[in-house]
């Protein structure tokens, strides 16, 4: 039992370090704003397999919609490409809508957002 509970100590202080380290990086980074777009695309890609389990592909660019507040995903666009062609479509519109963003505001805030989201879904994992 006691070499158990050391096991899962172990991995539990390896999964800290690992949190840890990524945060530090991020804080002493130059920009978060790499971290933060492999963020979006991972999350694009789960959704699409989490769809694809339900056999509701379609409902990706609706989801892509919502989720990211762009309108940006017409049907036809989308017609007759595979999964991963649909989800590069989704994932460069998604980059593209955000650098227009991130173009009009203040850069330093833009910068302190963007390592707050990505600390903060460190935090969550």
């Amino acid at each position: 039992m006691r070499k158990r509970v050391l096991q899962y100590d172990d991995v539990l202080n390896k999964q800290r370090e690992v949190r840890y380290s990524r945060g530090n990086d991020i804080f002493h980074s130059a920009s978060a704003r790499d971290l933060l777009v492999e963020l979006i695309d991972d999350t694009i890609f789960e959704k699409s397999e989490e769809l694809l389990a339900t056999s509701d592909v379609q409902g990706l660019p609706n989801w892509a919609n919502i989720t990211f507040s762009v309108a940006m995903v017409v049907e036809k666009e989308l017609e007759n490409l595979s999964l991963d062609a649909t989800i590069s479509v989704i994932g460069e519109k998604v980059r593209a809508a955000y650098a227009l963003k991130a173009e009009a505001e203040n850069s330093e805030e833009i910068d302190a957002l963007e390592r707050f989201v990505v600390l903060r879904t460190i935090d969550r994992c």
